[in-house]
């Protein structure tokens, strides 16, 4: 909707100025860009001219939506595949922006010095293990069964009778699929 869009289109904007205005949250001793209200409220507007061209734009030959095929449909190798890539990627950016956060508090506070933040290379493993536990474990327990990744590429896990996977199946998805690639890959 209307509401839902300008306050994403308002958020979005509002991080990249925060960003501008804090010299990429504390990481450098002043900003080398500056922030703008006037980029605020033009990006905002702008979400709210895409709102109203969409309509407009879903006339456009080939935007049709496709016919309900009715029910569920396999689940290919190349859309699991991209599921994965989409879990580990959301647990990198995830990682990142806390791992910016932490480190800007860490900085302004005087507990670690930037050298300190720059070799930290266990605090910011620690980050990755938790946000990928997480995203990867306890999303999926508390829902259906369905990580982030495979919400997005629409895929529902499900036993044979259609129920949601037990807590084990769950935990082994996550061992076994990107929470093992990614689990190897911060203890590497």
């Amino acid at each position: 909707g209307l509401v839902v869009t300008l306050l994403a289109g308002l958020a979005v904007s509002g991080l990249i100025e925060l960003t501008q205005l804090t010299g990429n949250w504390g990481l450098y001793p002043c900003a080398y860009r500056l922030m703008d209200v006037d980029d605020l409220l033009a990006n905002t507007a702008g979400a709210a001219l895409g709102f109203a061209a969409a309509p407009v734009l879903r006339r456009l030959p080939g935007q049709g939506v496709a016919d309900d095929p009715g029910g569920p449909q396999p689940v290919t190798g190349l859309r699991r595949a991209l599921g994965m890539v989409a879990d580990v990627l959301l647990v990198q950016v995830a990682t990142m922006l806390l791992w910016t956060l932490l480190a800007s508090v860490l900085l302004s506070t005087g507990a670690m010095s930037r050298t300190e933040v720059a070799d930290a290379d266990g605090l910011q493993a620690a980050l990755t293990l938790l946000v990928t536990a997480v995203l990867l474990v306890v999303v999926p327990l508390a829902g259906r069964g369905a990580t982030l990744g495979q919400r997005i590429v629409l895929i529902r896990p499900q036993t044979e009778a259609g129920a949601p996977p037990s807590g084990g199946q769950r935990l082994v998805r996550a061992v076994v699929g990107s929470g093992g690639y990614l689990l190897l890959d911060t203890l590497g």
